[in-house]
């Protein structure tokens, strides 16, 4: 079943670098998810962490090894503190922060909408985007994520130019060095919000992905 929830988020990435060439179209729009199984992949708690291709979902230990700069990359050895890397290139993602320093990306829970609404400043507590000029932020405990949970954060990025919106779902143990990846999903249409909620189960999946290849056979039949 992870192997048909695998070949699914490729067919959605396919999807998505396709609708992302309809600029705005409404019927383009869809959440392509990149799931990593029922326990999801695991974040080494070392140097490199782990690197995430935020288009195809492909995985590597390096940025190269998913496709230069459009990536999000957890990592660190500390058991209180995930660090994030993005690059400051062309397609460089930000997390959502609601704790009280610049650089954290935070835990916002089900049903926090992530996309245009949610600034790039504001006051300690309040929900903003991590515009820090730097290329790296942290999440520390207390606070920002929680143990022995699922943690949901938001993110933007930029792809083809343009703004694209999503969210990611990692599974902290007894310490922040314990974290497990467990997917990502994003908007296929720029400047789409997003809204965070659980990772649909591998037979869900596979629904969406039926419906996917359904409709676009009907329009090449049209």
């Amino acid at each position: 079943m992870d192997s048909l929830s695998r070949r699914l988020s490729s067919h959605f990435a396919l999807c998505a670098a396709a609708a992302a060439g309809v600029a705005g179209s409404a019927a383009s729009a869809q959440v392509v998810w990149h799931t990593y199984g029922t326990n999801g992949i695991q974040v080494p708690a070392n140097g490199d962490g782990l690197y995430f291709n935020l288009v195809t979902g492909a995985t590597g230990t390096s940025a190269g090894a998913v496709g230069g700069g459009l990536f999000m990359n957890p990592y660190g050895t500390s058991p209180a503190t995930i660090t994030w890397f993005a690059t400051s290139a062309g397609g460089s993602w930000r997390g959502v922060n609601i704790g009280g320093y610049a650089n954290e990306v935070s835990n916002v829970g089900i049903g926090f909408t992530v996309g245009s609404s949610v600034p790039d400043s504001g006051a300690a507590g309040t929900p903003r985007f991590n515009t820090s000029a730097g290329t790296s932020w942290a999440d520390g405990l207390p606070g920002d994520f929680s143990l022995n949970a699922l943690n949901y954060f938001g993110f933007r990025f930029v792809f083809n130019n343009a703004t694209h919106y999503g969210f990611g779902v990692m599974r902290v143990g007894a310490d922040l060095a314990d974290r497990h990846m467990m997917g990502f999903a994003f908007q296929s249409t720029a400047g789409a919000s997003i809204t965070t909620t659980a990772i649909p189960a591998p037979g869900a999946l596979a629904l969406l992905g039926a419906a996917g290849l359904m409709g676009s056979r009907r329009r090449r039949a049209a």
